[in-house]
């Protein structure tokens, strides 16, 4: 299914696409954006992605929650990202 996806992001034009299951998405993104992202979107409702979408951004950048959690399993606390 991931190839479809990959072959699916770049007709529509994305520069890069990134296997999670597969890459070190963190570094990568960071390798290829000058140190992270402006705003990182978290959309799965999965722990380790959330990590993962603070781990991506850059200082003062920001992280949009837009999966929906089945149970309140996040503490939101102010972290500062490096």
């Amino acid at each position: 299914m991931f190839n479809f996806h990959h072959v699916k992001k770049e007709e529509l034009g994305a520069t890069l696409t990134i296997d999670p299951t597969t890459e070190n998405a963190v570094e990568i993104i960071k390798g290829n954006t000058n140190g992270g992202v402006n705003v990182s979107f978290e959309a799965s409702g999965v722990h380790s992605k959330f990590d993962s979408a603070f781990a991506s951004v850059k200082p003062r950048g920001e992280v949009l929650i837009i999966a929906l959690w089945e149970k309140p399993t996040i503490q939101l606390l102010k972290r500062k990202t490096n």
